[in-house]
């Protein structure tokens, strides 16, 4: 005669204790706030010129948060870092001061954030990182509704300073710059989070060229030696 084993309350407990552990019981979707946050710098930087570099700021949640709207809880740009392993210039990449951001605004044409101007926040002194203030709510449309409505761009104009002190790969003026922004569901509340990164190179001003005199003005010049040679050599004469 067989006997079937009995399982008691203590070995039942800790079977579904075990089974809860390894997560194959109860199923859940995780909710996917999260966007692109796209730094573009042109190619080179000259010291002392002002320019302007664009980030893109685009909402691509994820089910079931793509029906969602999304708030833009705080935009922020490093200039100048030597790396861009993270969004947050990590300490031995820091190089700050290589270029001061002068203002920025949304563009005209990006729907979301069109002609809303920001405030430029101090930069931090350890990173160089500076918040972009806008002066009011930007709020990104649902990732499953159209482009433009779920689109922002930020024209920034900055200035380049110096070379970089510590530059990317040891290279000589090429610079890291780091984007990111903070998002947030508008009905969820849930918090994500986009970052992007651009290289740049900075060069110094071209030194200006050694103006060298046209004939005629070889001929100028000649001329007034001559004349005011000959002005000396009469007052000599009458001081003689």
């Amino acid at each position: 005669m067989s006997h079937r084993p009995v399982l008691g309350p203590a070995t039942v407990i800790l079977s579904l204790t075990v089974i809860l552990a390894c997560g194959g019981v109860v199923p859940r979707a995780d909710a996917a706030i999260g966007g692109q946050s796209t730094v573009v710098m042109p190619e080179t930087a000259v010291v002392g010129v002002t320019f302007t570099a664009t980030m893109t700021l685009r909402n691509f949640s994820l089910p079931p948060n793509d029906t969602e709207s999304v708030r833009v809880a705080g935009i922020f740009i490093t200039p100048s870092c030597a790396d861009s392993i993270s969004p947050i210039c990590l300490l031995q990449d820091r190089d700050p001061g290589v270029f001061d951001v002068v203002s920025a605004a949304g563009d005209p044409i990006a729907g979301p954030c069109a002609g809303i101007a920001f405030q430029i926040g101090s930069p931090d002194p350890a990173t160089g990182e500076v918040q972009l203030i806008p002066n009011q709510t930007i709020t990104l449309g649902p990732s499953n509704g159209p482009l433009a409505a779920r689109t922002c761009q930020v024209d920034i104009l900055l200035v380049a300073k110096k070379l970089p002190a510590n530059p990317a790969g040891g290279v000589t003026g090429l610079t890291d710059t780091l984007g990111r922004t903070l998002l947030e569901g508008v009905t969820s509340e849930i918090r994500g989070s986009a970052s992007s990164t651009s290289q740049t190179t900075v060069v110094a001003a071209p030194t200006p060229p050694t103006a060298v005199p046209t004939l005629s003005e070889w001929v100028m010049i000649m001329l007034a030696a001559l004349m005011v040679l000959a002005g000396a050599i009469v007052l000599r004469r009458r001081m003689a």
